[in-house]
């Protein structure tokens, strides 16, 4: 299979898993079109923001539940929401 978690976001899931807690990391979730968000936060995902524009949220979710979001159809990528700074 592969992999939906783009950039950082492997590396901070398994960061979250070795330290053993059940911290949630901000993700931003890209959808194909149609996609219900609703079953998304079946799965544990957390929506802070929904984005109208590029068929994308952002919202906080477990280390344990990410396998399954990434496991959804209608999940295109899951990417880690961190902050970004101009150079």
């Amino acid at each position: 299979m592969t992999t939906k978690l783009r950039g950082e976001l492997a590396r901070e899931v398994a960061l979250a898993k070795v330290a053993g807690h059940s911290t949630r990391i901000p993700v931003i979730v890209t959808l194909a079109a149609g996609a219900d968000v609703s079953s998304l936060q079946r799965i544990g995902l957390e929506i802070t923001h929904i984005y109208e524009n590029i068929r994308s949220v952002a919202g906080k979710i477990s280390a344990e539940d990410i396998r399954q979001l990434e496991d959804l159809e209608q999940v295109e990528s899951i990417e880690f929401d961190g902050e970004v700074h101009a150079l």
